[in-house]
């Protein structure tokens, strides 16, 4: 858990909660220690980007709003 928190940025909290809602599945050793695999890191990948591409779509439509405001205000 710890090198792919340090791999993908993440706390471990963060990729725990992410298993318990059911993002990750990594498997288990025989000591019940979690053994992510390439799908796990794959899965975080794709989660991140989708996280970063929703945030630019959430900041360029608070800009436009805001540009709307702004223009709201303005005299012509």
């Amino acid at each position: 858990m710890r090198t792919l928190a340090n791999h993908s940025g993440l706390a471990t909290h963060v990729l725990r909660h992410r298993e318990t809602v059911g993002f990750l599945a990594p498997v288990r050793d025989s000591a019940g220690r979690r053994r992510q695999g390439l799908s796990d890191v794959t899965r975080v990948a794709v989660v991140l980007r989708g996280e970063a591409e929703a945030l630019r779509s959430r900041v360029a439509a608070a800009q436009a709003s805001l540009a709307l405001i702004q223009c709201a205000r303005c005299d012509h």
